[in-house]
Formats: structure tokens, sequence, C-alpha cells
């Protein structure tokens, strides 16, 4: 395997017949955006087969998260409900985790909140 220019990950050699038309489109492409005919066939897959984002939000969105459901203490009804609406942002995200109030208080009384990891369904 090659080593691909973007660094992305490795490039392997890929046999594609196509109908002669459809290659003379493919070139007149690659000569409009000026590129080769490889490059605009990657180019027209990368489009209709985009990578996976990751489901993960980074930890700054996180922290946000958790800092809004404490900032509603002392009233715990809207805490749970911020704690509610946080799992919901990160369930529709496809966040691989939820977040969770602790048994544990802090040194003022409230309740902790830390990440959890969702267990994987069936």
């Amino acid at each position: 395997m090659v080593q691909g220019r973007t660094g992305t990950g490795s490039v392997v050699p890929l046999m594609v017949r196509v109908p002669e038309d459809l290659r003379d489109r493919i070139k007149a492409a690659a000569d409009t955006n000026g590129r080769s005919q490889n490059s605009e066939i990657v180019a027209t897959l990368e489009e209709k087969y985009p990578a996976p984002v990751s489901a993960m939000p980074d930890l700054a969105e996180i922290y946000r998260l958790m800092d809004r459901v404490h900032e509603a203490a002392p009233d715990e009804d809207e805490q749970d409900r911020r704690l509610v609406d946080a799992n919901q942002l990160l369930t529709k995200a496809g966040a691989p985790i939820i977040l969770r109030f602790s048994t544990e208080r802090d040194v003022w009384g409230n309740r902790e909140i830390y990440m959890s990891r969702v267990k994987a369904q069936k």
C-alpha cells in the first residue's frame, strides 16, 4: 500500500471498468477542475461517501453542558431538566457518553456531575 498524499490513510489500487462515454465525462470534468482523472474520481467518491464524523463532541462542549447544569444549583428540579436536555443533545449527536449526577456532593453541598459511557445496544 502507498501512503496517501493527504496523510489520511493508505492508498490502494482499485480496478474499475466504466463505459467509454462515462470515461469521457470524467476526463472532461477532470480537465475543467484542473486535476487528473484519478483525482476527479476520488473527489467524486469522497462527496458521495464522506468519511464518518466522530460522534464524540469536543471536551469544551461537554464541559459547557456540564456547567449549564451546574449553574442551576441549588434548584435541583431545574438541574434535572437541564441534565435531560444535555443528554438529549449528546444522544442526538451520537455521542457515546451521557451526563449523570453523582451520589456525592461537592464542598458546597451541590450534586457533582460526571460523564458516563453509554452501554452499546445489541
